[in-house]
């Protein structure tokens, strides 16, 4: 580009220069997430970018922790819903944002409350879980009667067929996390 300047006296002065203009985009960038939804599992983060090549990755985990590189690592101290950062800046200088949810639950703790500790050949029971840990809804259920009928259900109903002393299970589990099991049995008459 070229200045001129004109005084009051009708002097005049010029001066040439250039500027570089980024014709660059922004690079386009996504956070891929882990399966893994469990507290104290290590989860992996991986960033992705398209149409550019990255000069530098920073990852801000949403509890404080901040972290480089394309691919990281991180283990959270408390459930909740954490919002993840990633600032991409390519090798032009041009930057991009995004952001993803990674929700953090507690490992679920089986237990359940039987009607009795006996019942009657025949009769209908309901077994009220009690479990604690995750949200109900995030968790798959398997009720195990007799060791043989399953009900995947957060509660169950069931009719033993024989009598004696009949065990009865429940295994609690979030997807890709360690599961929780409890077990009790109900006199059968």
């Amino acid at each position: 580009f070229s200045l001129t300047v004109r005084d009051s006296n009708g002097q005049t002065n010029s001066a040439l220069d250039s500027v570089f203009v980024k014709t660059d985009a922004a690079p386009e960038i996504d956070i891929i997430l882990d399966e893994l939804n469990c507290l104290g599992s290590t989860h992996t983060f991986e960033g992705f970018i398209s149409g550019s090549t990255a000069a530098s990755w920073a990852w801000d985990m949403g509890d404080g922790t901040l972290l480089s590189g394309q691919t990281v690592n991180h283990t959270y101290a408390t459930p909740d819903t954490f919002a993840i950062t990633l600032v991409v800046t390519d090798v032009a200088g041009c930057s991009n944002t995004t952001t993803a949810e990674k929700i953090i639950f507690e490992q679920p703790v089986a237990s359940f409350s039987t009607p009795s500790s006996n019942a009657c050949l025949g009769e209908e029971l309901l077994f009220t879980n009690t479990s604690t840990g995750a949200p109900l809804e995030a968790v798959t259920w398997r009720w195990i009667f007799d060791e043989t009928d399953t009900i995947t259900t957060a509660n169950a109903s069931y009719q033993f067929t024989r009598s004696g002393r009949r065990p009865v299970e429940l295994l609690a589990a979030l997807s890709n996390c360690t599961q929780s099991v409890f077990r009790d049995s109900i006199d059968v008459v």
